[in-house]
């Protein structure tokens, strides 16, 4: 790994070019989507059940924004770079796919001749393709025909106002990195023995029996939080012997007025919001999953509510708003 690092460096110094940088934000509505909601009952669940009479309302905002930064090089293909937030879960399945971000990236090198295009995904923890409380499972529901229109609409919205893009400087490059310490969301050891008893059930029968094997034992007539509460239990097991607290690293990448805020894992869309608005960068771009694969970040608020994302999470509640004020100040 540390070999190819050393490659791209290599390979970027070769290819070095004068260059100008611009920047535009178009809007891509009716592709992110918060997959969690409030129920009529005032409790809150994750993915409910399509068009579920029992629906009030999602539990927060999408961000719907698709931002991009170009980068036109002399006598070279331009770059360029965009910024979305959605989980990239479209396809389905156990293959090996690119999901929609291939389509970002098809589509926007088809429309801006002689370019090449990056995909940064934002922070998208609380995302995911369809509107449970509306959506049409027969027309484009999943599959490579919604990540085709996915990609595509996202592409296109940063394009949108590639003509009308503002100049931006790119005079200074600077880079840094930050720990927080974070706790472990450990259990306690009166639920190891049924943490295991689960997980090791799970490693033979798989997700599917396993939930309804929760929902027979336990007497719980609902999949969802049956398989909420099995995936609680195995995160219990897959943490008893782990350290009580770790470091987590921020990053921050400087050119010019735009920031590149990295964070290990998948953050909720609020702390994407926390950033950008916290940024004194023209064009502030947060990516998730970067330095690492660290799970879910919910928000403070998603904790006090409950449901999939803070049972499954690997930390109690803080991180989300600890790796925000941190990406903030490293900034």
């Amino acid at each position: 790994m540390n070999k190819r690092f050393v490659d791209a460096a290599t390979f970027a110094l070769k290819d070095l070019k004068p260059a100008k940088m611009g920047w535009a934000i178009g809007k891509a509505p009716n592709i992110a989507f918060v997959r969690r909601f409030r129920m009529k009952d005032g409790s809150f669940r994750t993915n409910p059940g399509y068009r579920n009479p029992d629906i009030d309302c999602p539990a927060s905002p999408s961000d719907d924004s698709s931002s991009l930064l170009i980068i036109k090089r002399e006598n070279a293909p331009e770059i360029g770079v965009v910024n979305f937030q959605v989980h990239p879960d479209v396809i389905g399945g156990f293959a090996v796919s690119s999901d929609y971000p291939h389509f970002v990236r098809q589509t926007y090198e088809k429309l801006i001749d002689n370019s090449r295009c990056i995909y940064l995904n934002g922070t998208c923890g609380d995302t995911n393709h369809a509107d449970w409380s509306i959506w049409n499972t027969d027309k484009c529901f999943r599959g490579y025909d919604r990540a085709r229109y996915m990609g595509r609409k996202i592409a296109m919205a940063a394009v949108a106002n590639y003509e009308l893009a503002e100049p931006i400087s790119g005079d200074k490059i600077a880079f840094g990195h930050k720990a927080i310490t974070v706790k472990m969301n450990k259990g306690t050891e009166a639920e190891l023995p049924l943490a295991k008893e689960l997980s090791d059930y799970y490693d033979i029968h798989g997700l599917e029996d396993s939930t309804a094997y929760v929902q027979k034992t336990m007497g719980i007539k609902d999949m969802v939080p049956a398989k909420t509460l099995l995936r609680r239990y195995l995160r219990i097991h897959s943490l008893k012997d782990a350290p009580d607290q770790r470091e987590l690293y921020v990053s921050a990448l400087i050119v010019g007025d735009v920031a590149f805020a990295g964070i290990p894992g998948e953050p909720f869309t609020e702390v994407g919001r926390i950033i950008k608005n916290g940024s004194k960068y023209t064009l502030t771009m947060p990516s998730c999953l970067a330095n690492g694969c660290e799970g879910y970040y919910p928000t403070q608020a998603a904790f006090d509510e409950g449901g999939y994302e803070a049972e499954t999470a690997k930390y109690v509640a803080g991180p989300a708003e600890q790796l925000a004020a941190a990406s903030v100040e490293l900034i």
